[in-house]
């Protein structure tokens, strides 16, 4: 039995994700929010704030630059110059529903997707091409803020410029998902056939994009594993604010954030589309944001009506969008729906009218009020089966008729110019349906019902008697495959993976009432509760959690009582997901089940990645690492963020087969396999709990010590000898694992960052008022005034402490702020405003921020390589240690200079 010697071991929260999850914790809590929801945004996020370091997925070659640099260039202001040389009035580009083209219409589009696939005129070729644009550093820009919406805007009309030098006169059509979020089951929408996007289940096999490789593995989905798709309540909320903030960025509550409810469809669809650095490689990703655009206009409408002075307030608009030479502000620009885009109506339906205008669609009741849903393929063929039974009637009972018919009744020609369907019914007045092609008199009376189903009557002769399509056989889906890509660092093999064995503890939900077993009490059944049910037994249910997170409207359980629980792996160091479920059982108070995620192989240097789990309702699972040496074996809350490396003990197989028998046993002496439960360095609780699943750190017990003001005299091997050596103590914490922070042990403050005395490369960080410590990487030192780890040799430079500081009443002592006024002539910057800053000028760290020297309320903070000064309100000042603005009196307390700094070699040393 061959097994891999490996070494999982826990390791903190990367302190971008953490950031993230802390930021939702603060903006709304885990009973009115889905939890998976806020995961999936977050590590996304995380992962595109962090590309630089794994490395491009796709190398942009200069053709291809060159392309999307040229259909970039076919601007707004272009456009319109344009049109108005040729005409008075505007030609427009009109967006349309998917479902709403006509079969010939949505034939070439398909074609013209192909063609640009296939055309290596820009390398790798011109779909890959712009899609990559959408990949790695080129998209941070575009996601997490209040560019999401403009960036997006600009890129679909590169796309569509690129597909109308295809096929001209050509407008992208938008996926309304509100047609299929209120499916029974939306997995069964005609979108997931050969006439439209091709199958959704697993590897692309059938309709126009089959057997598509991208630079993520092959074009891969699983339909409706995740979610959910928008809702008409999702679209309201959005439309209903008129200003920026309230719907992007930080400040935007979830309900009305357009690009953190955008997420479901990425989700719903999943394969490349469930990871943003990879999503525009399927082409469903294109539709679903033509729909995002079309929300985000009625938003913009909406603005106008209420304060249109509003429209382009967003942070950084004169900055370069990345697209040649246009800037932030061109998203926001009027001159794409004033002069080139135009968006039709959604299908719609009423009472008086039931019809939607589409065979693939059809008209159902929702909350009282008629709305369109998609048809089903059966539905659709039922459809076809009706129409081609009144044209048949119609050629037997009419004589000397002339005109086009359906020429082939089982696939009707749809939706030309013109060809309108003539009801006799009085009730309805004619219609152009595009879902039923050719100009018919049918000699029958036609209706559609409200339950989605079409009544024929061939004039009293003979009647099809209401055959409705609207009411499917409601289907237990349970357990559908999730097919991953097997795609990690560009490469797609599943020999590129090993297997993680996770041992997945379930307790029943809350909401599950469906198992029809009543315990039986004097020959009586008991009704109140069933023979599972964790409340009837009061030794069990003091032990379990009854809290109700919140969980996606569509949640649904089965009747048999077995469910899913998702595990999801996610590269810190490489770039890479795998997803892969558990089965798990309802009924039972607790359960338990296995799962294998699979993470980097690490035969060459360390995996590092974060694994999270769900259950399908989004709910989300806390996870527990095993406590080393612990016998019997003991877990612990832990992030769920992991390094594997080549070392023993063995804790995971090079496949599925080895990790098997890392927990099965199977004696030769005896037929039954023998379980090893010490072999699993992970569990997952779906306890469903009232508080937020995430940990973010290492569990440690930071104790009080006495820190030397400077260093502890002997240099540790490969620092600096000619540190200044004191023996005055100040208070400090040992936080373990050799870090050393000043300051009394207790609750930190959020958000702020601690360098570990006498050390080069660590720092703590806090959040949730924990430390969690964190090192740079090699070659780099930690630099305090950036918070960054910056690229430096340890031996010429370390973090060093600041002097020792006099407190007063309110802050730093009076003679103190005297001296460090008087130290101000070390190397600065004078930004202009009043505001000088320590450092040369020149382009600064992102993100980094600068206290102004000898002010109060003012600091500087870098975007794009630049200073942009910033003041406190009144009664505020600027504090360096959190990076906010904080109450004080600016008369008792200011921000002081730090002492002044020799140069080295390498960096800095205080003085």
């Amino acid at each position: 039995m061959a097994l891999t010697s490996a070494d999982i071991e826990q390791m903190d929260m990367p302190f971008d994700l953490a950031d993230c999850y802390a930021r939702f914790s603060q903006k709304t809590n885990i009973r009115s929010t889905v939890a998976q929801a806020i995961n999936w945004f977050c590590r996304q996020e995380f992962m595109l704030k962090t590309a630089s370091e794994r490395g491009a997925l796709v190398n942009m070659t200069v053709s291809g630059l060159d392309y999307v640099k040229r259909l970039s260039r076919l601007g707004p202001a272009r456009v319109k110059r344009q049109s108005a040389q040729e005409t008075t009035t505007p030609v427009y580009r009109v967006r349309r529903e998917y479902r709403m083209l006509s079969d010939e219409e949505r034939r070439a589009y398909h074609r013209a997707i192909n063609v640009l696939k296939t055309d290596t005129s820009a390398e790798p070729n011109k779909y890959d091409a712009i899609a990559s644009f959408h990949t790695g550093i080129t998209a941070i820009s575009a996601h997490g803020g209040c560019n999401f919406e403009g960036w997006h805007r600009v890129y679909l009309y590169i796309y569509e410029n690129a597909l109308r030098e295809v096929l001209p006169g050509f407008t992208l059509p938008y996926w309304d998902s509100r047609l299929d979020f209120y499916m029974e089951d939306p997995t069964e929408s005609i979108l997931w056939t050969d006439d439209f996007l091709g199958n959704g289940d697993g590897v692309v096999t059938s309709g126009p994009f089959a057997n598509w490789a991208t630079p993520a593995g092959p074009l891969t989905r699983n339909v409706g594993n995740d979610g959910p798709l928008f809702s008409h309540e999702d679209v309201i909320n959005v439309t209903s604010r008129f200003r920026m903030a309230d719907i992007c960025g930080d400040e935007a509550p979830i309900e009305y954030d357009l690009e953190f409810k955008h997420g479901g469809g990425h989700r719903f669809v999943d394969g490349q589309m469930g990871m943003i650095e990879t999503s525009a490689y399927e082409p469903a990703f294109y539709m679903h944001h033509v729909f995002v655009d079309y929300v985000w206009e009625l938003f913009r409408e909406n603005q106008d009506r209420l304060s249109p002075k509003l429209r382009e307030r967003i942070p950084r608009p004169g900055e370069l969008m990345g697209f040649g030479e246009l800037l932030v502000i061109d998203g926001l620009r009027n001159d794409f729906t004033d002069d080139i885009i135009q968006y039709a109506p959604p299908p719609t339906c009423s009472v008086s009218y039931p019809d939607c205008g589409s065979i693939y669609l059809k008209c159902e009741r929702w909350r009282g009020q008629p709305i369109c849903i998609s048809r089903t393929p059966e539905e659709v063929r039922v459809a076809r089966e009706l129409i081609a039974a009144a044209n048949r009637r119609r050629n037997n009972n009419l004589t000397g008729f002339s005109g086009a018919g359906l020429s082939n009744p089982n696939n009707p020609t749809i939706g030309f110019p013109n060809n309108n369907l003539g009801f006799r019914n009085p009730r309805f007045p004619p219609v152009t349906n595009p879902g039923i092609g050719g100009q018919l008199n049918l000699g029958a009376d036609i209706s559609f019902s409200l339950d989605g189903g079409i009544q024929i009557n061939f004039g009293g002769s003979a009647q099809i008697d209401n055959l409705s399509c609207g009411t499917p056989v409601k289907k237990e889906r349970l357990n559908k495959p999730h097919q991953n890509t097997f795609c990690v660092n560009g490469k797609s093999d599943t020999t590129e993976w090993v297997y993680v064995p996770v041992k997945v503890i379930y307790q029943r939900p809350p909401n599950y009432k469906k198992y029809s077993s009543f315990p039986v009490e004097k020959g009586q059944p008991n009704m109140n509760n069933d023979i599972y049910s964790p409340s009837a037994y009061h030794n069990v249910h003091k032990y379990l959690h009854d809290g109700n997170p919140a969980s996606y409207s569509t949640c649904k359980t089965t009747n048999s009582g077995a469910g899913e629980v998702y595990l999801q792996s996610d590269g810190i160091n490489y770039q890479g997901s795998y997803k892969e479920y558990a089965v798990v059982d309802h009924r039972l108070a607790v359960s338990m089940s296995i799962a294998y995620v699979a993470v980097k192989n690490p035969k060459v240097g360390v995996s590092k990645a974060f694994i999270s789990a769900s259950d399908s309702c989004g709910r989300l699972c806390h996870t527990s690492c095993r406590v080393p040496g612990s016998n019997p074996t003991e877990y612990r809350p832990c992030s769920g963020a992991i390094t594997v490396n080549s070392k023993t003990p063995k804790m995971f197989g090079t496949d599925f087969g080895n990790a098997l028998l890392e927990v099965w046993n199977f004696p030769e002496t005896t037929d039954c396999p023998h379980f090893i439960p010490d072999n699993f360095f992970m569990a997952v609780f779906c306890d469903y709990h009232d508080d937020w699943p995430w940990e973010m750190g290492v569990p440690s017990a930071p104790h009080s010590i006495k820190v030397d003001a400077h260093d502890h005299g002997s240099p540790k091997p490969g620092l600096s000898p000619n540190l200044p050596a004191q023996s005055k103590k100040v208070a400090g914490c040992d936080l373990g694992q050799g870090c050393q922070v000043y300051g009394e042990c207790g609750r930190c403050t959020d958000n702020s960052y601690h360098a570990c005395v006498g050390t080069c490369g660590m720092f703590a960080r806090c959040f949730y008022g924990r430390y969690f410590i964190q090192a740079c990487t090699e070659n780099k030192r930690y630099d305090a005034a950036t918070k960054l780890c910056v690229p430096a040799t340890c031996n010429d430079n370390i973090v060093l402490p600041v002097s020792r500081q006099t407190k007063t009443r309110s802050g730093l002592s009076v003679s103190m702020i005297e001296r460090a006024r008087s130290a101000t002539a070390g190397l600065g910057c004078d930004l202009g405003q009043g505001c000088q800053v320590y450092g040369e000028c020149g382009r600064c760290t992102d993100n980094s921020y600068h206290a102004c020297v000898g002010t109060c309320g003012m600091f500087a903070r870098c975007f794009y390589g630049r200073y942009f000064i910033q003041a406190c309100t009144e009664n505020k000042r600027y504090d360096a240690a959190t990076k906010l603005c904080v109450p004080a009196t600016c008369n008792d307390n200011i921000v002081l200079p730090v002492s002044r700094q020799t140069k080295t070699r390498s960096g800095y040393l205080f003085q």
